[in-house]
């Protein structure tokens, strides 16, 4: 987990939301391979193994939808730079402090989208691993040219809200509740990606849709009311 991606997670326990505190056993290029994160709110502690990040150790829910045989064949030739060309437009993918996260796709997704643009990405519960390599490996040799970090997690999507530029949400994790949780974690205006089956969550606008995926914007939200008290 890339040091400067740790301020975008939180804790997915239900208490007031607090900055993660990273502790490095390992660490690489402001990367932690090995440690842990801290939440100083409830005292929990999360893993960080081989630069993966857990914040959870049992599979998650999955999503309401299963895929049909067209569509996961799709979705399995989607890690090339075409798909991921058309996935990175979809998401508006810009450069600078721009910050996007990825749900259930796999690793080479990234690699493929780093080669269009150089963004901070976060991976969440990341279709294939190479059991014969460790994550750090993998990333030292896709040559990304902007901080990454691959995220497991259960029911709850351990994002800080209002942080996110784009989300884009694989079928298997497209259920009400996490695609709610991801519309949560965008920006105003930020752009939400998910299956067209799908229903979409309260707080978004749909831009563009296809037989596969629609594409959504995150409406603005109003800011909380200040005070004014007279002296």
């Amino acid at each position: 987990m890339h040091l400067e991606l740790v301020e975008l997670l939180r804790c997915p326990k239900a208490h007031a939301p607090s900055v993660l505190v990273a502790s490095a056993d390992v660490i690489f290029n402001r990367s932690v391979t090995e440690g842990l994160l801290g939440c100083p709110e409830c005292y929990s502690e999360y893993a960080i193994r081989g630069g993966v990040t857990h914040f959870v150790t049992r599979e998650p829910t999955p999503g309401v939808l299963e895929s049909p045989p067209d569509r996961a064949n799709r979705e399995e030739t989607l890690d090339t730079l075409s798909a991921a060309t058309r996935l990175a437009a979809q998401l508006g993918l810009s450069e600078g402090r721009s910050v996007f996260a990825l749900v259930g796709y796999d690793i080479t997704t990234i690699a493929a989208m780093s080669e269009i643009v150089a963004a901070r990405v976060l991976l969440f519960n990341p279709a294939q691993l190479d059991a014969n390599a460790s994550l750090t490996e993998q990333l030292q040799n896709a040559s990304l040219r902007a901080p990454v970090g691959v995220v497991t997690f259960g029911d709850t999507l351990p994002v800080v809200p209002a942080k996110f530029d784009g989300i884009a949400v694989r079928t298997a994790y497209a259920s009400p509740s996490i695609l709610a949780q991801a519309a949560n974690a965008l920006r105003s205006g930020g752009r939400l990606v998910a299956d067209a089956r799908t229903q979409l969550p309260a707080g978004v606008r749909e831009l563009v849709r296809d037989e596969h995926v629609w594409v959504a914007e995150r409406e603005s939200v109003a800011s909380v009311p200040i005070s004014i008290v007279r002296r």
